[in-house]
């Protein structure tokens, strides 16, 4: 993930840097720079103004996903386990993001695996 991270932060680098010498050569190639006449407006576009936008963007996107995942990750669930010789099921309690495809951990640390056979019934646990 952090890998991720470091080659966009790379590549905007990398953009930021080809644009600003890419204007320098742009303009060292041009005989005279115009003249422009006193206005408000801006002649060039905001570059600038819209990739700060779009980082902070990505940043808060990026944020806003891992601190979903943590939330949901903390959702606590019952378990409810019947092995197929018996007749008798136990329940468990779990942390969602301690449940895994063949296995779970318990929210006491208990680690169950689970065969093929056996039944699994999931249901989330109702807040107070």
């Amino acid at each position: 993930m952090i890998t991720k991270i470091f080659i966009t932060l790379a590549v905007i680098a990398a953009c930021y840097f080809y644009l600003k010498f890419k204007r320098k050569r742009v303009a060292a190639s041009q005989p005279a720079a115009r003249v422009i006449p006193d206005t408000d407006i801006d002649p060039r576009p905001p570059f600038r103004l819209l990739a700060v936008i779009l980082v902070v963007l990505a940043l808060v996107g990026g944020a806003s996903v891992a601190a979903y995942h943590w939330y949901d990750g903390r959702t606590l669930l019952s378990v409810q386990l019947t092995p197929a010789g018996e007749g008798e099921s136990r329940d468990y309690q779990v942390y969602k993001r301690d449940l895994e495809l063949r296995r779970f951990t318990t929210v006491e640390g208990q680690i169950v695996r689970v065969a093929d056979s056996d039944r699994l019934i999931v249901t989330e646990v109702p807040q107070d």
